[in-house]
């Protein structure tokens, strides 16, 4: 009996570490669901929550192009284009024929005055500077060069000058019929606007943006 109980003893400590190992794979296979399941739900929490969350804009995604105001820049610098070159047609030219200009200019004309002759020459002068240059800062305008700002407050400043000295000549001078009569509600609203732009090319964003080439 005691032969038997001693071949059946091996059998039960061979059952034993089987056992010992089946019930340490499965707690490792417990512990590497656990941690599949813990990583899913992390996984899960983190969609959720970048799904619920605002999207944050990108630190550089700030307004620029020719949109906004500087859509009506474009507007203001194709209407002060076409005005001068009508007032130049209509205007300036004809001054310059010679009965007009005789006159004008002639001591017996009743619309003679010593300050005319110089003002028909700063107004001719003045026209095509402003002619010539919005017709220069195209190009740079819709290049978006970077010096484009810089012109453009150049402009502005150069309207409320010229502004400016057109009114004080014209406060001496009579009004020549069809002639172009700069009112002081003329020159503030001139004064007033190019000042407006050019602090709005000096501060904007967009400008900043926009012009960098």
């Amino acid at each position: 009996m005691n032969g038997i109980k001693d071949d059946h003893q091996p059998n039960r400590t061979s059952n034993s570490l089987v056992d010992q190992h089946d019930s340490g794979s499965s707690r490792s296979d417990n512990g590497d669901k656990e941690r599949d399941s813990a990583s899913n739900y992390e996984l899960i929490s983190r969609t959720s929550t970048n799904a619920i969350s605002p999207i944050e804009n990108p630190p550089h995604a700030e307004v620029s192009g020719l949109g906004g105001w500087l859509a009506f820049v474009q507007l203001v610098l194709i209407v002060t284009l076409a005005s001068n070159i009508i007032q130049l047609f209509t205007y300036t030219i004809p001054s310059f024929q010679p009965d007009a200009w005789n006159q004008l200019t002639k001591p017996s004309s009743e619309y003679y005055h010593p300050k005319r002759q110089s003002a028909l020459l700063f107004d001719c002068a003045a026209t095509l500077a402003v002619i010539a240059y919005v017709s220069y800062i195209l190009f740079p305008f819709y290049r978006r060069r970077r010096s484009t700002p810089m012109l453009m407050i150049f402009l502005f400043a150069g309207s409320i000058v010229i502004g400016i000295v057109r009114y004080w000549i014209a406060q001496d001078i009579p009004v020549v019929p069809d002639a172009p009569d700069l009112t002081g509600k003329d020159l503030r609203q001139t004064v007033i606007s190019s000042a407006i732009w050019i602090w709005y090319f000096a501060v904007s964003k967009r400008v900043r943006n926009t012009f960098i080439r």
